[in-house]
């Protein structure tokens, strides 16, 4: 699989036919999935390549000035769009110029002759062109000006919830990592660079790395069992902790502290990725740091019952 990078101004960026499909597929739920599996399907059967157009920044954080932390990242995105079996992702650089593409100009000058596509598959809820004007009877209708096929995918449902990114975020609001991981195909996972806080944690006999550099959608405050991924090795049951700490200091930032079990080494620097199982409790206040170390060790032993089976 390929990765190619495009801004303006467009250039042809495809030799050869392909099948295309459009969108942010932020979090490649099962539902983008689901989609990706029939455009990499169509495309073998035709003898064409598989083309993701996707989008960076958001077009969000430019059409509406919105910061938008991402389920995903572009790395994620082409690790999985590799594992589905896609040709190629094309990541567009999404800016003032690129957003004010009406409908016709983003297909007439952007991607007809960029990606020559023979055969365009859109998610049931896409749109196109400058805000939003475009959608898929749009498209049909200028099929009569270049010769290309379209289908519409039809929005993937579970459990009568239907998949999409923004239900995730929701799931993710309110604390429900395991909802998430069901829209998601896995479990939701996000990661950071470890750096030096305060050391409280070794003072209870509970180090924490502190995460920074996050770029990740956070879920609900509370406390968190799962497993972390130092440089991307061998995953350790793990508890995280993302708030503000109301028993050390109610008026600190946002923090997001993991404790790995059974583990204590120094890893100050190295990234660390942390995929959510469970959460065990929302964030809360205790009269004493002794009363905080005795509920990290009640959460401890939760972690251990729910991960790697071993009684409290």
């Amino acid at each position: 699989m390929r990765l190619i990078e495009s801004s303006l101004p467009v250039e042809e960026l495809m030799v050869s036919p392909t099948c295309v499909t459009i969108g942010n597929f932020d979090g490649v739920h099962i539902g983008h999935q689901d989609l990706i599996r029939e455009l990499v399907d169509t495309s073998q059967s035709r003898g064409l390549d598989s083309v993701v157009l996707t989008f960076d920044p958001h077009p969000s954080q430019v059409t509406k000035n919105v910061h938008r932390p991402v389920l995903t990242t572009i790395k994620e995105k082409y690790e999985r769009m590799k594992s589905l079996g896609v040709d190629f992702l094309v990541v567009q650089t999404f800016n003032e110029e690129f957003s004010k593409l009406s409908p016709e100009d983003f297909l007439r000058h952007f991607l007809f002759p960029a990606l020559r596509p023979e055969y365009i598959l859109l998610g049931y809820d896409f749109r196109f062109g400058y805000k939003g004007a475009g959608d898929f009877q749009y498209l049909c209708d200028f099929s009569y000006d270049w010769k290309f096929e379209s289908r519409q995918f039809e929005a993937t449902s579970k459990s009568s919830v239907v998949v999409s990114s923004t239900r995730i975020r929701k799931a993710l609001d309110q604390g429900d990592v395991s909802l998430a991981a069901s829209l998601l195909g896995s479990n939701y996972s996000i990661g950071g660079l470890v750096i030096k806080g305060d050391q409280i944690g070794r003072t209870i006999h509970f180090p924490t790395a502190n995460l920074s550099e996050l770029v990740h959608y956070l879920p609900a405050n509370g406390v968190y069992c799962g497993w972390a991924r130092i440089d991307g090795g061998l995953a350790h049951a793990a508890l995280l902790n993302i708030g503000y700490r109301p028993t050390i200091a109610a008026d600190s930032d946002l923090r997001i502290e993991c404790h790995l079990l059974d583990f204590d080494e120094d890893i100050y620097g190295r990234s660390v990725r942390f995929e959510f199982v469970d959460r065990i409790r929302e964030e809360m206040s205790f009269v004493s740091l002794e009363e905080l170390k005795k509920q990290i060790h009640r959460d401890s032993q939760t972690t251990r019952k729910r991960l790697i089976g071993e009684k409290a």
